[in-house]
């Protein structure tokens, strides 16, 4: 089925959260992964770059929400 957007930004919230929490190893090495993500709605026929360029807003405003919370 579909799944809404606000569906959606909250699946990934809750995977981004996860996923910071952990720490990983490979080999030697032991890492923590983050990352960013935008979530945008489009209509049918609409352009592929207006549509990939509000998602690249979507995910600059994601990264800088968590560089913020990073700070704090």
């Amino acid at each position: 089925g579909k799944v809404g957007q606000k569906d959606l930004e909250k699946l990934l919230q809750k995977t981004q959260a996860s996923t910071m929490e952990k720490t990983f190893k490979a080999k030697d090495k032991i890492f923590k992964i983050a990352f960013s993500y935008g979530v945008t709605s489009f209509e049918k026929g609409e352009d592929f770059m207006v549509v990939l360029k509000r998602a690249d807003v979507a995910m600059y405003e994601n990264k800088k929400a968590m560089k913020s919370a990073k700070a704090s």
